[in-house]
């Protein structure tokens, strides 16, 4: 289908900075620019806070993506019913008669079992965007103790099983963060068109520069001998920033010219970890997505630490696409195995030992980011979403579901 597309993208996320801009606006302007395809965002908050930020950040995200951003006050998602309440919500900012979209892109399985029967409703093919095991997720980080606290811990797993069956049930085509994300939910979606496209980044955006790195050491006062190791990404348990906390201090101990840089939205609670580190070993900071490449850039060596947990073993985690179109090493478990599969293929993963990182032989940067652009950058997957998308508007054109 070679003509032109117009589609909708919904999420229940608002407009969160890394997120939208990292992901979500990157993706659109990348189908915009390379297919010519329209878009309009939905952003769904759900609440209060969410709502402010998202109708503050609203002018910037249409400027980035070049499209119209609409921001909708939702129902929280653990409220009883609350998909169904949220797709009344939808279904009322759609309007009355078939809505002026040929696509509807679902970003989550909770959006996707809310915005599901609106789309089908509608005649309107529907991509279920599955960004993880959701049920997993929560389990990891649900309160385990008592009885009353155990029954709704089950009730919620149970609804999150029903949100995922539930979009499934009325994709017109899905797509999967990883290869054993696809394996786990494949039984739900039948022969209906599925593809993987991990978490990946814009070359335009992240890329080596020797330049730019110099630049970048001088404003943080880093002297050219000392070695940098960087962490990017929030502080959820699953991302192991305590433990690689404890690894730099055992690394730093060994050889004192080296230097962790932490890029957190949540920098407050992460000098208070980093608290256990010398005085001057370190620097911490909230940085904006466009300027991540320079202090990756800046780095010699990226931390990227998972336990072998079903949240990590589908995860596609964002920050290792832009870790290696940075050129980096990324000192690293093979708990998340696609990733760990790809690190493999560009020869650029570190066991996370101090032997192993000590032993590790310099490695050229440049070709590292070349052959990662080559694996990890959005335009790469380009034909494989503009086929997943076409196969789902022909399936529902055929009314084969």
């Amino acid at each position: 289908m070679a003509d032109r597309v117009k589609a909708l993208y919904v999420l229940f996320e608002g407009l969160p900075e890394t997120v939208i801009d990292s992901q979500v606006a990157a993706h659109i302007r990348t189908v915009r620019e390379g297919l010519g395809w329209e878009f309009e965002l939905l952003a769904v908050a759900c609440t209060s806070s969410g709502m402010t930020q998202s109708l503050r950040r609203r002018e910037a995200v249409e400027e980035h993506t070049g499209c119209r951003v609409r921001v909708l006050r939702g129902v929280q998602p653990a409220v009883p019913l609350s998909h169904r309440l949220n797709g009344l919500l939808l279904a009322r900012a759609l309007g009355k008669g078939r809505p002026a979209f040929d696509l509807v892109h679902a970003r989550t399985d909770y959006t996707a079992a809310a915005m599901g029967p609106i789309a089908r409703r509608h005649g309107v093919p529907m991509i279920w965007d599955c960004r993880g095991d959701s049920v997993a997720e929560f389990e990891a980080r649900a309160d385990q103790g008592g009885l009353a606290k155990g029954l709704l811990r089950r009730w919620r797993s149970a609804k999150l099983v029903e949100a995922r069956r539930i979009a499934a049930q009325h994709a017109a085509g899905a797509l999967f963060v990883s290869e054993p994300l696809q394996a786990l939910c494949a039984p739900l979606l039948s022969d209906k068109p599925a593809a993987v496209i991990p978490c990946v980044a814009s070359q335009k955006d992240m890329h080596f520069d020797p330049g730019l790195r110099q630049t970048t050491r001088a404003a943080l006062s880093l002297p050219d001998d000392v070695t940098v190791f960087v962490y990017s990404g929030s502080l959820v348990a699953y991302q192991c920033f305590s433990q690689t906390v404890d690894l730099f201090r055992s690394l730093h101990a060994s050889r004192p010219q080296t230097h962790l840089l932490v890029m957190t939205p949540q920098k407050a609670a992460a000098d208070a970890v980093l608290s256990r580190l010398p005085d001057g070993s370190f620097t911490s900071l909230s940085a904006r997505y466009q300027e991540v490449n320079a202090y990756l850039n800046a780095a010699d060596l990226a931390f990227m630490l998972r336990e072998d947990t079903p949240v990590n073993r589908v995860a596609s985690p964002t920050k290792f696409a832009e870790y290696c179109l940075a050129g980096l090493p990324v000192i690293m478990t093979d708990a998340v195995r696609d990733s760990a599969r790809i690190a493999d293929r560009l020869g650029n993963r570190i066991a996370p030992e101090l032997e192993s990182i000590f032993a590790a032989p310099e490695q050229n940067r440049a070709v590292v980011a070349q052959k990662a652009g080559e694996l990890l950058s959005r335009s790469r997957y380009l034909p494989i979403y503009e086929a997943l998308c076409d196969g789902a508007r022909r399936r529902r054109a055929g009314g084969e579901d």
